[in-house]
């Protein structure tokens, strides 16, 4: 997880350091009309002659002049960042692909798709899944907001990890049906909505 705020940290201690080091530094209001150039009638053109101007400005700031000494990234994280609260945490597993199919070939949805009629008799749960460790996810099928199971399954650590879960529906009768991946912590990773008619 802390990987993922290194990007922001960096950035962060990058506009801090920056604007102490150049907050006597002119602003776009502070450039005479005469300076500014036709071209700057665009974001990208104003930026840049924004840019040119306080680079050129402090460039002439005196030698003695430094920037205060910057925090280490770990104290920076420590004194910024909350610890998330734990129902907060990012699930290890990501649905990569989800669909309700009639069978399973060669560890592949058969004739997938949102309507099926109510002479089939089983329908089939099919994801991909992407985890970076070991975990649990859950498939679980809801019959017109009611839940009718509630299937684990063991998925690996892996870029691509085919599993799915089916439920008989034969006899059928019409109904609205959903079925949803639930992380091991809770967290909902996808869901999806079919009709039985």
């Amino acid at each position: 997880m802390m990987k993922s705020f290194a990007p922001f940290l960096i950035g962060l201690f990058s506009l801090c350091a920056f604007t102490a080091f150049a907050s006597d530094a002119p602003t776009l209001k502070d450039t005479p009309s005469s300076e500014l150039t036709a071209a700057a009638t665009s974001m990208d053109s104003a930026q840049t002659a924004v840019e040119a101007k306080v680079e050129t400005n402090v460039e002439a700031l005196p030698e003695t002049m430094t920037a205060p000494e910057p925090e280490t990234p770990a104290a920076m994280m420590d004194e910024m960042i909350p610890a998330p609260p734990e129902e907060m945490t990012p699930a290890l597993a990501n649905v990569a692909e989800m669909v309700i199919a009639t069978a399973i070939a060669d560890r592949e949805p058969v004739e997938p798709g949102i309507l099926f009629t109510t002479n089939t008799e089983r329908l089939y749960c099919h994801s991909r899944i992407t985890s970076i460790a070991p975990t649990t996810i859950t498939h679980i099928w809801y019959r017109e907001g009611e839940r009718v199971a509630e299937i684990p399954l063991q998925i690996g650590a892996a870029s691509s990890w085919r599993t799915w879960s089916s439920k008989a529906i034969f006899p059928a009768t019409p109904a609205a049906w959903r079925v949803e991946i639930v992380a091991e912590n809770g967290v909902l990773l996808s869901q999806t909505d079919f009709t039985v008619e």
